[in-house]
């Protein structure tokens, strides 16, 4: 086929591969024919469970490099994806991405997403064990508005909950609202349904007492 009729094959075919459940070949096909809208779709729904459930960053990291940087640096929730992929690998380029995810989620008033990439934020300093930047991140809980905030669901206010308690725990232990993210931390992680969750908030609360 020529060019152009083979990228409308492969326009045509993506999203069928992606409905029978071949996301990785769909992804293939949505970047050879430089279908970003297509893309993007797939990553935002598929992005959960690669990373969090099956723990491959590295696909879905191939996937979002993959998108040009005038795509992808305008977009929060593909910034805030990168940010996390990048989180065990390079801890100062995941704080970047998640910095400007948070920037383009307070811009656009999504309050959900301003938490997730804060929290992010938060969390690149357990893996870099450096703890200065955690007091830049606690600055900005004034903007955040926690206290009438409904979660989505219970673990995705886990998580944010206890990145806030570590921002404090860690990086400014004489903070005047510790106790009281001390005892909402405590009360998730006790009725947690993840294990793992359970575990890693459970060690850090030991480490803080």
């Amino acid at each position: 086929f020529a060019s152009e009729e083979a990228t409308k094959i492969r326009r045509k075919t993506a999203p069928l591969l992606e409905t029978a459940g071949r996301i990785e070949d769909a992804a293939a096909l949505f970047i050879e024919a430089a279908d970003w809208g297509g893309l993007i779709r797939l990553i935002l729904q598929a992005a959960p469970a690669l990373l969090i459930t099956q723990g491959r960053s590295e696909v879905l990291r191939s996937w979002l490099e993959g998108i040009p940087g005038e795509v992808s640096e305008s977009n929060p929730e593909l910034l805030y994806w990168h940010g996390a992929c990048l989180l065990p690998i390079n801890p100062t380029a995941s704080r970047n991405c998640f910095q400007k995810a948070f920037d383009l989620f307070t811009m656009k008033h999504d309050r959900l997403g301003m938490l997730l990439s804060w929290s992010g934020g938060a969390d690149v300093s357990m893996f870099e064990a450096e703890f200065k930047p955690m007091v830049k991140w606690l600055a900005y809980l004034d903007i955040l508005q926690m206290e009438d905030f409904e979660f989505p669901t219970p673990e995705i206010e886990s998580r944010v909950v206890m990145s806030i308690f570590n921002a404090m725990s860690f990086g400014q232990p004489d903070h005047p609202d510790i106790a009281r993210w001390e005892e909402r931390a405590f009360k998730l992680m006790q009725g947690s349904s993840d294990i793992n969750l359970r575990v890693q908030n459970g060690l850090y609360l030991l480490a803080y007492y």
